[in-house]
């Protein structure tokens, strides 16, 4: 069975994981986001099994093209941010208006990503112009930034777009 799940993660962003008779959950990772860049480079690790359907982004004021991507064969992002063909392109919403700082902007996008039970699945959510993802600065990349009985979202890393990340600096999604 898989479990579905409402997360918000750190500072800005909130997950939909969808798929089962156990109903909808959150987790929330905050809103305290001061930094912000083009996009950020993030694990979910799943214990249950679950499958992510959307996000929520934090963005700062404005209309934004936002893009997300998964690691294409699963796992982490680690060693791959630089590597496009790496990467899936799940979902583009264009003419996204943000609902402001600290608060979440629906992506009004289904993803459809599973992660298996006891799987780690990389994700890349990012603006294709202009440094408007917020977040927070991180303690490492791989460091759980909220958890759960089913998922753990762990802290990764940022870049510009497309695929020029800033490693080895840890940042916590929102």
């Amino acid at each position: 069975m898989r479990n579905s799940t409402r997360l918000a993660m750190v500072c800005t962003v909130a997950l939909l994981l969808a798929g089962s008779a156990f109903g909808q959950f959150s987790l929330s990772t905050g809103f305290a986001g001061t930094t912000m860049f083009d996009g950020n480079f993030f694990n979910i690790a799943s214990t249950t099994g679950v499958i992510v359907n959307t996000f929520d982004i934090h963005l700062i004021a404005g209309t934004h093209t936002v893009e997300v991507w998964t690691v294409t064969s699963g796992g982490t992002h680690v060693g791959v941010e630089a590597n496009a063909a790496a990467w899936t392109l799940v979902a583009t919403a264009t003419s996204l208006v943000s609902n402001g700082v600290l608060v979440a902007t629906p992506l009004g996008q289904t993803l459809n990503v599973s992660i298996p039970p006891g799987g780690l699945r990389g994700f890349y959510v990012t603006v294709t112009t202009g440094g408007d993802v917020r977040y927070q600065v991180g303690t490492a990349i791989g460091t759980v930034a909220a958890s759960d009985a089913n998922i753990q979202i762990h802290e990764g890393t940022y870049g510009t777009y497309p695929f020029q990340p800033f490693s080895p600096q840890a940042r916590r999604w929102n």
